[in-house]
């Protein structure tokens, strides 16, 4: 059985340009992903509509079904990486209890870790998870790591600890999932990510389902402070909430939430998106009818959430926050939680999203480490294009691209012959022009549009001596009036002969000519507009879950499987960056045989030279994080 490595290093093959020879590169007929897509031949498939907007009164309110509530009906909960959400604590105060003033100026007088001191990353696995956080099954999934090369000295990766967090909390008929992406790297913004995890699961799972036990042995209680047995008694079975207009408003909140637990906990700027999957009313009251199910998304910042579907593909729920018709600077989050000017987030981007779900769907959540890496330009397979690009590649095509136009576009060049009198249908006149119709093409191309069916013929009681034109023809219209039907006095044979041969002329040599052009630079990969580029990402994606890294898998259909082909897809397509980076030669030198650790300043100077080259390489270095639920197909 092949390797992970090679399977990908086989899919990247039949995707990119870089790996196959210059004259396949160019060839119109090409049989590769983006090839076909850029020819029109793969599309995105249409699904339900996904609504987006700034305030919950934007969108469309669905009602409520009846869905599971409380402490009882928790199946699972699950966060990470390093203990995720349960490495910070939240302080429930009563609400006669004001909040001590916090000053957000930097204060140089606070303890910072020294220059070579390295900071205390915790082992990467469940076991700093408390029991009731670590029930994770292959409907509900979530996982992370880390892209980044690691240190050859201290044996660490670089970009410890990770700065992603995520968190889920599923039931049989809902869940919740949330990602957040701490922004730069370092303690605080790990603590960022997690606080704000932490604080609007909390708030979510006790405003929609009225429980709080999860969050009971993570929660410094104050005076009088609420517990799980203390909340609103609600009737068994009555919703807290009962339309999706009131689970937008919780949302909101949720976000306020976590803003002030990351300024709580001193933590710095992180991005955040958080997905409500709650079932709704049918009129057939059922739950496997479509659209029995509704998805509510609040994000900020460049964490994305998508829809899988076995039917329609995949589908963005978060489109709306960010411009799909115009390339984005990936260095820009565009938005987050926390102090990013001292005191208030940055809320430009904050969208809300709604679209109905069908049973068996897969709703993710994801860093942007995990979608980035799917970017055809990441990947290498396309580069941008611009206005003046595609103008100067039109009027001056390739070498190759010209030898692919069809003769008729290279004889409309000749200046056209005045206009002549068709000759008489005799051989002696044929065979008189057929030496001048070999020595100038022009004369023939017009001969051929002279004897068009645009010159009316009469009609004869005997079909026409036979014309011979060229050899070519001659044998073509040969052909064409031994499998013709019996001609009958009155038809006009001769132009339903004449048509059927010019018909297959034209279209033969190269029916995938009337395809739209691509354009390439002078290595052959083509240019993509800004939403040539978005939907390529989403089919690559697409392509992925259907049929593997290999090609020849079956489609998924569990969250856990979706989560790990996509994280290992992107760990493989970076895997040429790190070997770069890992190189010892960026740590010791080779002074007579002995390996001598080089000082910091050279390490980071080498370290500077090293990301220079791997920019040509395919990938983005980043932390992954993917979180997934199995729409009404949970099993605890």
């Amino acid at each position: 059985m092949p390797s992970l490595r090679k399977r990908v290093s086989t899919y990247l093959r039949q995707l990119s340009f870089h790996n196959e020879p210059r004259d396949k590169k160019n060839s119109a007929n090409e049989n590769a992903f983006v090839t076909k897509y850029l020819q029109g031949l793969i599309t995105l498939r249409e699904g339900p509509p996904i609504v987006y907007g700034k305030n919950p009164t934007d969108l469309p309110s669905y009602e409520l079904g009846r869905y599971k509530s409380g402490a009882s009906s928790v199946i699972g909960c699950y966060s990470g990486p390093n203990g995720g959400l349960t490495t910070v604590k939240r302080t429930e105060k009563h609400l006669s209890v004001l909040d001590d003033d916090i000053d957000f100026i930097d204060n140089h007088d606070e303890e910072e870790p020294g220059e070579g001191e390295e900071p205390s990353v915790p082992a990467a696995d469940d076991a700093a998870l408390p029991p009731e956080w670590s029930q994770k099954s292959d409907t509900f999934y979530g996982i992370s790591d880390s892209l980044y090369d690691r240190n050859q000295v201290t044996r660490l990766k670089n970009g410890d600890p990770i700065a992603d967090c995520f968190g889920l909390i599923a039931r049989e008929d809902s869940a919740i999932l949330a990602v957040a992406d701490g922004v730069n790297w370092g303690e605080k913004a790990s603590v960022a990510a997690k606080s704000a995890i932490h604080a609007s699961l909390h708030y979510l799972n006790k405003t929609i389902f009225n429980d709080t036990k999860p969050f009971e042995k993570l929660t410094i209680k104050g005076e009088q402070s609420l517990t799980n047995d203390t909340l609103n008694p609600v009737d068994n079975g009555a919703n807290l909430v009962g339309n999706t207009r009131e689970v937008f408003v919780c949302l909101l909140r949720a976000f306020n939430c976590a803003h002030d637990l990351i300024l709580e906990n001193k933590g710095m700027l992180t991005t955040l998106t958080v997905a409500v999957i709650l079932p709704i009313k049918s009129k057939e009251a059922r739950r496997d009818s479509d659209g029995s199910y509704v998805c509510c998304v609040c994000n900020v910042g460049d964490t994305l959430a998508y829809v899988y579907s076995q039917k329609t593909g995949i589908r963005e729920l978060t489109k709306g926050s960010h411009d799909v018709n115009s390339n984005r600077d990936m260095r820009d989050a565009l938005g987050a939680l926390g102090p990013v000017d001292g005191i208030n987030p940055e809320l430009s981007n904050l969208t809300l999203s709604i679209t109905t779900l069908q049973k068996g769907d897969i709703v993710m959540v994801a860093s942007d480490g995990l979608t980035d890496n799917f970017d055809p330009n990441v990947c290498k397979f396309t580069v941008n294009s611009n206005i003046e690009t595609i103008k100067t590649r039109a009027k001056k095509p390739s070498a190759n691209q010209e030898n692919l136009r069809p003769p008729r576009e290279t004889a409309q060049k000749v200046p056209p012959e005045p206009p002549q009198k068709p000759p008489r249908r005799s051989k002696l006149r044929a065979t008189s022009l057929e030496p001048e119709m070999q020595q100038n093409p022009s004369v023939a191309n017009h001969f051929i549009r002279a004897n068009s069916v645009e010159e009316p013929r009469k009609e004869t009681k005997k079909p026409p001596a036979p014309v011979i034109e060229n050899k070519a023809s001659s044998l073509r219209k040969q052909a064409a009036r031994k499998i013709s039907p019996p001609t009958h006095p009155g038809t006009q044979t001769g132009r339903y002969k004449f048509l059927k041969s010019k018909t297959s002329l034209d279209l033969r040599p190269g029916a995938a000519q009337n395809r739209p052009p691509i354009l390439r630079n002078d290595e052959g990969i083509p240019y993509v507009s800004p939403i040539q580029r978005y939907e390529l990402q989403l089919l690559l994606m697409e392509d992925i879950l259907k049929r593997g890294i290999s090609g020849r898998d079956s489609p998924i259909n569990d969250a856990r499987k979706l989560c790990e082909t996509l994280v290992s897809f992107a760990i493989s397509v970076t895997a040429a960056k790190r070997r770069t980076l890992e190189d010892r030669e960026m740590y010791y030198d080779n002074r007579n045989g002995v390996m001598v650790e080089v000082s910091n300043q050279e390490k980071r100077a080498r370290r500077k030279r090293g990301l220079e080259r791997v920019q040509s390489l395919p990938g983005k270095l980043d932390h992954v994080t993917a979180v997934a639920y199995n729409v009404g197909n949970v099993v605890g």
